[in-house]
């Protein structure tokens, strides 16, 4: 039996949240961790220094990275409750709607769910660290508003099927 994809994708997202944390730290350090002063990393002190050792534009990315991975950590409470709604629903109906289900055990609505909510969450954590312009920042917020409708949407399709 194939492992369900829902659950998986819980720590999955996790997992992608922390790229672009990865990412910003390696422009700190230039790539090597071991230049990392992790006494405290959220502190003024630390970021005026990293600011003037990396230089404005470097830094401005590293920020860009960081915030990429805050918005990440904010989104994983709707995220991971989508899935759950998701699994709640797929398994008050399993049985009865049987051409719904694939051979994981993953309905196709859930396997669209986690499909789409993976290509925009990458799309936007690329864009946010990437996109440096105002006029091209919409494109961000677009992602974003597309991420949390893909979370409604999912509510929405529970909250439909565990009514009957």
């Amino acid at each position: 039996m194939a492992p369900n994809l829902a659950i998986i994708a819980i720590p999955a997202y996790f997992i992608l949240s922390l790229a672009p944390h990865t990412y910003g730290l390696s422009i700190l350090t230039g790539g090597n961790a071991s230049n990392l002063e992790n006494q405290n990393p959220r502190s003024e002190d630390f970021h005026s220094r990293a600011r003037e050792a990396i230089g404005e534009a470097a830094y401005q990315r590293f920020e860009r990275a960081e915030s990429a991975h805050k918005n990440s950590l904010e989104n994983m409470p709707l995220f991971y409750a989508a899935v759950v709604a998701g699994l709640l629903a797929e398994q008050a109906t399993k049985g009865t709607i049987g051409k719904t289900y694939v051979s994981s055990g993953v309905s196709t609505g859930m396997r669209t769910f986690l499909a789409g909510w993976f290509a925009v969450r990458s799309a936007y954590t690329l864009a946010y660290i990437g996109i440096e312009s105002k006029q091209m920042s919409y494109v961000r917020s677009g992602l974003y508003f597309a991420g949390v409708a893909l979370c409604f949407q999912q509510f929405y399709n529970a909250a439909y099927i565990l009514g009957y």
